[in-house]
This record gives C-alpha cells, sequence and structure tokens, in this order.
C-alpha cells in the first residue's frame, strides 16, 4: 500500500526528492492505459531489480487513468483502495 503512495508522492512533487533519479516516463507512443505510464529501465544488477524504483513500475503501468491522475493524495488513496490492489502488487 506504502509504495504506491510513494509514487504518486514523487510523481507528483509531494515529497523533496527529484523524481528524475527515481523514474522515467514512457516516451514511446502509448497505445494503452494512462499517460504517466513509467519506463522500466534495464536491471543487469540483481539488486536494482528487487528496489522500489524498479518493482513499483508494473504495478503502476496497470492502474486505470482515473487512480493515476486522482486530483490530490486524498483521492487517490480512496481509489487505490477501491481496485484490486492485492491483485496488481500479486506481481511485485
Amino acid at each position: 500500500m506504502f509504495d504506491p503512495l510513494m509514487c504518486y508522492k514523487l510523481i507528483y512533487n509531494h515529497v523533496n526528492a527529484n523524481r528524475d533519479c527515481f523514474f522515467t516516463f514512457a516516451t514511446y507512443p502509448v497505445t494503452r492505459g494512462h499517460s504517466l505510464k513509467l519506463a522500466l529501465p534495464d536491471s543487469r544488477i540483481n539488486a536494482r531489480s528487487h528496489s522500489f524504483a524498479v518493482g513499483i513500475i508494473p504495478v503502476w503501468n496497470s492502474f486505470p487513468n482515473d487512480v493515476v491522475t486522482a486530483a490530490n493524495i486524498y483521492l487517490f488513496k480512496n481509489m487505490l483502495s477501491k481496485t484490486n490492489l492485492a491483485y496488481a502488487l500479486r506481481g511485485k
């Protein structure tokens, strides 16, 4: 539950951290999903592939558009609790 919240806070600059150090937005044409898709970096080191910044990307990209574009953190939490979070996090 906390990883998607932290991802939301980083993307919308609600924390004092540079999101560019964690994520890169997908530059390829998005045909499905939402406009805030994150690019999955190539992880050649096992420790990197299990880090927060890499592990949360498939989960974030699987959320519907109305969840990731929530107007504030309270709406995001509410929508997140209504989505099937257990299913999304199972692959993490």
